[in-house]
């Protein structure tokens, strides 16, 4: 089922993804619509313990680059590998299956269908596309809001 995207349902998403991922770089969690409660600090333990970070110091760098979890890990290495040895045939083997596992994912995650998941190069490439298709008329308005600088910019 296809539903229009108007303004009031692009800013719902939009908030509630944007509340999802803050309180995932928190690490709370919601139970039955309860308040947030942290994880157990061996919860937070078995987390940790998945980063080579090191332990003497608070890391705070995820907005500019962030460790890798060893399953992350793993597979960038396996990889790295399969293009350092054929990156022709390792991306004919296997670019449409890992597109598609990655379609499939976001999809899960967001619930919808993979097949209604666009995988592109970069947020530039991403909006325009969505831009694009927006059927827009004389007075529709579009509201975008990106940070720069701590100032929100309305463009």
């Amino acid at each position: 089922m296809h539903r229009a995207l108007d303004r009031r349902r692009f800013l719902g998403v939009s908030l509630a993804a944007g509340a999802l991922g803050s309180a995932a770089c928190q690490g709370t969690t919601h139970v039955n619509g309860a308040v947030p409660v942290a994880p157990a600090s061996d919860e937070w333990s078995l987390i940790r313990d998945i980063f080579p970070l090191a332990r003497d110091r608070i890391h705070m760098t995820g907005l500019l680059l962030a460790s890798h979890p060893s399953p992350v890990r793993d597979a960038i290495e396996r990889h790295r590998r399969g293009l350092d040895e054929d990156p022709v045939n390792y991306l004919e083997e296997n670019g449409g299956r890992l597109e598609q596992e990655a379609r499939v994912a976001a999809a899960r995650y967001v619930g919808g269908d993979p097949d209604e998941i666009a995988l592109t190069d970069s947020t530039t490439m991403g909006l325009g596309l969505l831009y694009t298709a927006l059927d827009l008329r004389p007075g529709d308005e579009i509201l975008a809001l990106r940070r720069k600088s701590g100032r929100r910019i309305f463009v």
